[in-house]
């Protein structure tokens, strides 16, 4: 079992989750992504349904980028699962992994796919690969390209068409074994889940956004009607974080809603 006995975030960082969402607006496109092939192409299946295939994912994927000298470690739910339950969440579709952006190169993924592995996505923010998505045996592992730096780390998703991004502390890794394989965690890994996920981070969420209930995220770039989009997500999912059940009439009043419109127009950066 990984001990995960230290959940304070690094007084370092001086990174707390954002109350609002940094919003910048572009007039021209922003991101792009380019799918290859369909998880039903893949043959996809969830890494807790085919454990074998899934540890051999981890331990190849962590030996070729070790080899070429490439910071990345788990993180989001595959760590979670490592943590929290030592194996890997039911119904959880992919493997992740926050990857050296730098490192998100052709010649990469000539080594990814000579170990076996199919590059089935990549996703580009501002003309730079963001993400790349790649599969073997069903399994499916996406690769958040992150810029590591002192403190904290910062990585880019794709939300319709503009991106978020996200930043979280970042102290180092650390190598741990899981049933066998020898993997990088982040250091103080209750640490970063308790900035990611909550104080409750070791229950099962419930009403969780992939992309707005994570504590990271702090910024969006794309054209009007999708900041704002984003800006009414977020704000939902930091009401969901904070309520319990009897209080979503509340948070569903018309009253409410219109506040959410008018913060979020209020957000906008148009410089």
């Amino acid at each position: 079992m990984i001990d995960a006995a230290d959940t304070t975030v690094s007084d370092r960082s001086g990174i707390v989750p954002a109350d609002r969402l940094d919003l910048a607006y572009r007039a021209r496109a922003v991101c792009r992504r380019d799918w290859l092939y369909s998880d039903a192409e893949l043959g996809m299946v969830c890494p807790g349904d085919d454990e074998v295939a899934a540890l051999g994912v981890l331990r190849d994927i962590t030996a070729l980028l070790d080899a070429r000298d490439v910071t990345h470690h788990v993180c989001d739910g595959t760590l979670l699962g490592i943590v929290r339950e030592n194996g890997f969440i039911a119904g959880d579709g992919d493997i992740d992994f926050r990857v050296d952006r730098n490192a998100l190169i052709p010649e990469l993924e000539n080594v990814l796919e000579e170990g076996g592995f199919t590059i089935f996505k990549r996703s580009y923010t501002e003309g730079r690969v963001a993400n790349i998505g790649l599969a073997r045996g069903g399994i499916l592992v996406d690769f958040y390209g992150t810029e590591f730096a002192r403190g904290q780390s910062t990585y880019e998703l794709i939300f319709k068409h503009a991106y978020l991004s996200y930043r979280v502390p970042f102290d180092g890794r650390e190598r741990v074994d899981f049933r066998g394989v020898q993997l990088w965690l982040p250091k103080r890994a209750g640490a970063e889940l308790r900035f990611c996920y909550g104080p409750d981070w070791h229950k099962p969420a419930q009403g969780w956004d992939d992309l707005f209930s994570h504590g990271g995220v702090f910024r969006c770039v794309g054209k009007l009607r999708y900041l704002y989009a984003a800006a009414l997500r977020f704000q939902r999912a930091r009401m969901q974080a904070q309520m319990t059940r009897p209080d979503h009439a509340k948070a569903a009043s018309p009253t409410i809603r219109m506040a959410h419109r008018l913060r979020a127009l209020s957000w906008i950066r148009l410089g």
